[in-house]
């Protein structure tokens, strides 16, 4: 009870994390995302209001993986196969 009671110390959590550049976001809408904006971090919310979540979710996750965040897609891909390429 005392998270709803007590000031949010969002701004402390951050120092803490100092070193820190890959941020995931679990939360109702990527409010706390905004507020990590800085040049070298990358931010990924995993949820956004009014958003389809299987689409944001794919996002978040490929936003982190081109941002060099290693990832293992075959889980994610399960069932699909690659698109043909005819020339």
């Amino acid at each position: 009870m005392d998270q709803v009671r007590k000031a949010v110390r969002f701004g402390d959590a951050l120092e803490a994390l100092v070193g820190v550049t890959r941020f995931v976001e679990l939360g109702p809408d990527g409010v706390l995302s905004a507020l990590v904006q800085l040049p070298d971090d990358v931010t990924a919310p995993l949820l956004l209001r009014d958003r389809d979540e299987v689409t944001t979710a794919l996002t978040a996750l490929a936003t982190l993986h081109v941002n060099g965040v290693p990832f293992d897609w075959s889980p994610v891909l399960s069932g699909f196969r690659p698109a043909e390429v005819r020339s």
